[in-house]
């Protein structure tokens, strides 16, 4: 006798346009089928050997169920579940991961469809089996699980159903959870009238919902810890949970949809539970007429219930359920919300929105030459509010600021006074001025900025940045690459987590390939934090794969940075070790203070180090002893290993996760031989970062040179000075915005008082215009000495071109060491621990010296 099989179902909306499929289809995914398969969306993580469900109206993409399967860095675990959903016709998955009953179970398949597992014939399905972990506690439920996917032509939604079966000889119980992983601007809320919970990201417009069409189940939501799925709850009036008797199955069968926004939502599931609804037309308009993108707010009890934003001819046409309800129109600053309908079934009604005026800023920006130029425009209301254009995540405009690919732009903003502020990074002289914009009308910007700073012979770059691909943030990569543009950086290898990615694409789309050199790379990223952090390029980019053909993290970071250096075949690349605690680095690997180990044996691997912040190098000394937080004063941590005999050239880098002034404000200008990025040799970039021959800085432009006789070199590189008196040329160039008032030479890690210059009481030297610092200084050196020379503008700020947080920064930059030996034998550290010692252990030696080429490559 078959078991006595229980039926819930469940409804996760979406809206689909028509596509001409005969039936639904089930296809592995592959290089022949993607194309024509795989979503667009700036969430997806299809890759081969996924499964897709492909009706006329949706897509759905099913993780292939290996152990090893994972969407992303953070996203991981996801074999057998919904990675990608969206609509066949406007494609534009959002979503993150949907995680049958919480992602709690082990999935592996696929597996025969169970014949006690209903299915409509003609459908595409998919089956796999869930089983409780190894590492289950004794609280998890002991039943087993078939999951299946189900997708039928004509419907708006994937099926998704469960069998649970209790293998014991008791009753037990089981609790009715789904998961979800939908992060960045997403809101989360539950809609009682028609039990829906719901999600959405208003700005790039995707909503999911998830109902119960059994009305005993009522809909909970459940806020989890950071980046966990989130619970999708199903409750009964008793809020107990289901009891599976000794035995016996259970089927829960529920379907997801996705909607472009929470309006659309509500109408789908109303069509589909039969509920009456009214069509609401809504017609935004000011002045200048249709109103496009208005945000159109459904409320009821003082609760935001759906939302929905107006079409380009400024309307907006609605199925809304029966009620009353308040309406609020938004659209840049302007709200009306005082509108009240009442809606009753199958009625009609219009609701005319007229908001005030706005005012245009429209120009363009071209460099010295009249030349088209990136450009990142700001505008800083003055009496009136900022404008915000978009999220964090956006591409082009990013609260109150607007990123243009060539100088161009025209954007809609509140009648006011503004700071405006138009930049091209640091090599440009950026302009600064108030602007009054009068509604109705356009305040025309026709601007140049200058390319006042010479770097001849370097690149600036920047070597550690991500975007949504990485899994810790939902920025557009588009946007990141439109950041490193209007900061105008030029070397830009691509270093999501965990996949190794391209910005090609991107590129090309901006017309900006000729801007830039960039390569495929990776960061790679375990645990323990902050020091199993690494990137390398460039790398071979594998598309469609496993981390995008990249290798795996291990936790003992010495392991994972050997297998990175290592990959593809021990090609040519560039390791860095991403903000590390140097202390438990050199030897100190459990942080107890007793020197150990440490993990030495990455330095063997390693190219460049991260030594930021830049500014702690007029600190106090510290070494790190508690992880990220206590990880010591880096930058001068990075001296005291020099000291030791390590030769590791330092690089900063912003590690910028969002579009909001995320990239330019810290970056590195690396030798090259070509000042054309576009025809630069990128081994030989790679080889000069490997070198030393690099100049950090977050702003000014600093040369640095060293002769003796007839020898002269610059960061990096080794000089023999036998007379122990080299000649130091230091060049310090800025942009108008910025300014140097002190320079500063540290030898052998000490910060020398007789070489400190500053402007108020070393005048000489010091400048006004382009040139801020430069002067011939001779270094008398009574033992061999690696010398850095630091510029920085103190009581000074970085101000209005980096924004209210960056812009806070002093202005600095510093310079690798030039190797000074004076003997004649060669360059040797001197050992001086600089007051508080690393922790080593008395017999320490480096485990590699760093010359280069490295063994490894």
């Amino acid at each position: 006798m078959k078991p006595r099989l229980i039926t819930l179902s469940v409804a996760i909306v979406c809206l689909w346009l028509s596509a001409a499929l005969q039936a639904a289809e089930l296809v592995k995914l592959n290089e022949q089928n993607w194309d024509a398969t795989v979503p667009a969306g700036k969430e997806v993580d299809a890759i081969y050997g996924d499964r897709a469900l492909v009706s006329d109206r949706v897509v759905a993409i099913v993780a292939d169920a290996k152990k090893s399967r994972n969407a992303n860095l953070t996203i991981r675990g996801v074999a057998g579940t919904v990675i990608d959903f969206t609509e066949r016709g406007d494609q534009n998955d959002q979503l993150s991961c949907f995680y049958p009953h919480a992602g709690s179970y082990d999935i592996t398949g696929p597996v025969e469809w169970p014949a006690d597992l209903p299915a409509t014939e003609g459908s595409a399905k998919v089956a796999y089996q869930l089983t409780p972990p190894e590492d289950a506690t004794a609280t998890m439920s002991p039943c087993t699980l078939v999951v299946g996917y189900e997708l039928e032509e004509g419907k708006n939604y994937l099926t998704i159903r469960s069998l649970i079966t209790n293998p014991t000889d008791e009753t037990v119980s089981f609790q009715l959870a789904d998961g979800i992983r939908a992060d960045g601007d997403f809101k989360f809320g539950v809609h009682q009238p028609l039990n829906v919970w719901w999600c959405q990201d208003e700005y790039w417009q995707q909503a999911y919902g998830v109902i119960p069409v059994d009305s005993v189940w009522k809909m909970a939501d459940k806020k989890t810890t950071k980046r966990k799925p989130r619970l999708i709850q199903y409750r009964s009036d008793s809020n107990k949970a289901m009891e599976i008797a000794a035995g016996k199955s259970v089927v829960l069968e529920r379907r997801l949809y996705a909607a472009p926004d929470t309006m659309a939502l509500l109408a789908k599931i109303a069509a589909d539970q039969g509920q009456p609804t009214a069509t609401v037309t809504v017609k935004v308009t000011d002045p200048d007429g249709p109103v496009a993108g208005a945000t159109v707010k459904a409320i009821v009890d003082s609760k935001v219930v759906a939302t929905a934003k107006t079409d380009d001819t400024g309307s907006l046409v609605a199925k809304v359920p029966v009620g009353s309800y308040r309406w609020v129109i938004e659209s840049l600053g302007r709200k009306q919300q005082d509108l009240n309908t009442d809606l009753e079934a199958d009625g009609e009604v219009t609701i005319e929105s007229k908001l005030s005026q706005l005012g245009h800023v429209a120009g363009s920006v071209t460099d010295g030459e009249g030349q088209a130029i990136p450009c990142r425009v700001a505008l800083y209301g003055l009496n009136v509010e900022d404008p915000n254009f978009g999220p964090d995540s956006a591409v082009h405009g990013v609260r109150n600021l607007w990123h243009t690919a060539d100088g161009t732009f025209d954007v809609a903003v509140l009648p006011g006074e503004y700071r405006l502020v138009l930049s091209y990074g640091p090599e440009y002289d950026a302009v600064i001025k108030n602007i009054e914009v009068a509604a109705g009308e356009a305040t025309e910007v026709a601007e140049q900025l200058v390319h006042s700073v010479d770097t001849t012979g370097w690149l600036s770059s920047e070597l550690h940045s991500h975007s949504s691909p990485s899994g810790d943030n939902t920025a557009s990569q588009r946007g990141r690459v439109l950041n490193l543009l209007v900061d105008q950086l030029e070397f830009i290898p691509c270093t999501e987590h965990q996949r190794v990615s391209t910005y090609v694409a991107h590129l090309e789309h901006f017309n900006a390939m000729q801007r830039v050199l960039t390569c495929s790379g990776i960061e790679m990223t375990g645990s323990p934090l902050p020091i199993n952090h690494q990137n390398a390029f460039p790398l071979v980019e594998r598309p469609r794969t496993q981390n995008g053909g990249g290798p795996t993290r291990h936790v003992n970071p010495e392991v994972q940075i050997e297998r990175l250096a290592m990959w593809d075949s021990q090609s040519d690349k560039v390791v860095q070790i991403n903000h590390p605690n140097i202390g438990q680095m050199v030897g100190d690997k459990n942080l107890d203070g007793t020197p150990d180990e440490g993990f030495r044996k990455m330095f063997g691997f390693a190219d460049v180090i991260e030594v930021h912040p830049m500014g702690a190098i007029f600190e106090p000394l510290t070494v790190g002893d508690d992880g990220k937080a206590g990880r010591g004063n880096t930058v001068k941590n990075w001296l005291q290993l020099m000291n030791l005999g390590y030769r590791i050239p330092g690089v900063v880098n912003t590690d910028a996760h969002y579009n909001y002034y995320g990239s330019g404000w810290r970056r590195n200008y690396v030798r090259s031989t070509t000042d054309n990025p576009a025809e630069a040799d990128l081994m030989e970039v790679c080889h000069a970062l490997e070198k030393g021959q690099v100049v950090m800085t977050n702003g000014p432009f600093m040369e640095v040179t060293a002769t003796s006789g007839d020898s002269t070199v610059g960061p990096g590189e080794d000089l023999l000075a036998s007379d122990g008196e080299p000649v130091l040329h230091i060049k310090v160039q800025c942009a108008n915005w910025l300014d140097v008032n002190r320079i500063q030479i540290v030898v052998n890690g000490q910060l020398v008082p007789e070489f400190n210059f500053t402007r108020a009481d070393n005048a000489e030297g010091f400048g006004n215009e382009t040139v801020k610092y430069e002067s011939d200084l001779k270094l008398p050196l009574s033992e061999d000495a690696h010398v850095v020379v630091v510029a920085a503008a103190e009581g000074r700020q970085l101000g209005w071109v980096y924004g209210p947080k960056q812009g806070k920064t002093m202005p600095i930059a510093i310079s690798n060491p030039i190797f000074v030996d004076i003997e004649g034998d060669g360059f040797k550290p001197n050992g001086d621990t600089l007051g508080i010692a690393l922790p080593v252990e008395a017999d320490h030696q480096p485990t590699h010296g760093h010359d280069h080429p490295h063994p490894h490559h």
